[in-house]
């Protein structure tokens, strides 16, 4: 008799391919868990990769539709935001942006009142 362990991720039947910064990423995803970054033959990585620009763009192709387009995952930049100085640290978010756009807060464009 043999025992084992059946693990389910739920993630989707595909694996993606993904580039960022020069580098292809292969992962699995899962809306409950997110990515799952495998190697080319498909084996779960060990160490699973914690680079901020990775995940960002993960992040944002999930949420942007999960758009592939020639077996590349294909995502949009979201613009940076545009906001007005108050003073120190303070900034006020200005009207007539769209709402549910993925804003980019760690860019953001000063506009003079």
């Amino acid at each position: 008799m043999t025992t084992g362990v059946m693990i389910c991720s739920f993630t989707d039947d595909v694996t993606y391919r993904i580039v960022v910064e020069g580098r292809e990423w292969r992962f699995d995803y899962g809306a409950m868990f997110g990515p799952l970054f495998v190697s080319a033959r498909g084996r779960d990585l060990k160490n699973q990769p914690k680079h901020v620009s990775l995940l960002r763009a993960v992040t944002l192709w999930a949420r942007q539709g999960k758009r592939v387009d020639a077996g590349q995952c294909v995502w949009d930049e979201p613009p940076p935001l545009r906001v007005e100085h108050l003073g120190g640290k303070h900034y006020k978010l200005l009207p007539g942006q769209e709402p549910g756009v993925d804003y980019d807060f760690s860019r953001h464009v000063v506009v003079e009142p």
